[in-house]
């Protein structure tokens, strides 16, 4: 994924990679865009660290509990610190209430 966003040589940025299509006319100024990269890598590294913790998908409810931890905590948590740990704490919910 960060080689697919162009931040594989964090914090250099891969001029033509997949990211420039999701700016579109915006003009950031570099230290804008500076922050919106480690933003990014940020989140990138913690849903990895997420979806290394959960292993293997065991079934199609635990698909269902990652997939709706991901698109219920927006991306300034889960590139914060604690980010993978605040996924984590969703998902164990989720797991608790849907089993």
């Amino acid at each position: 994924m960060l080689a697919f966003m162009g931040l594989e040589n964090y914090p250099e940025y891969r001029k033509g990679a997949r990211l420039e299509n999701y700016l579109g006319d915006t003009n950031l100024t570099i230290g804008n865009f500076g922050q919106l990269i480690r933003v990014i890598k940020n989140a990138i590294e913690h849903i990895a660290i997420f979806d290394a913790e959960l292993r293997k998908i065991a079934s199609d409810i635990d698909l269902k509990n990652r997939i709706e931890s991901l698109c219920e905590t927006d991306v300034l948590n889960i590139a914060s610190p604690n980010g993978a740990y605040k996924l984590l704490e969703k998902y164990n919910h989720k797991k608790i209430v849907n089993g």
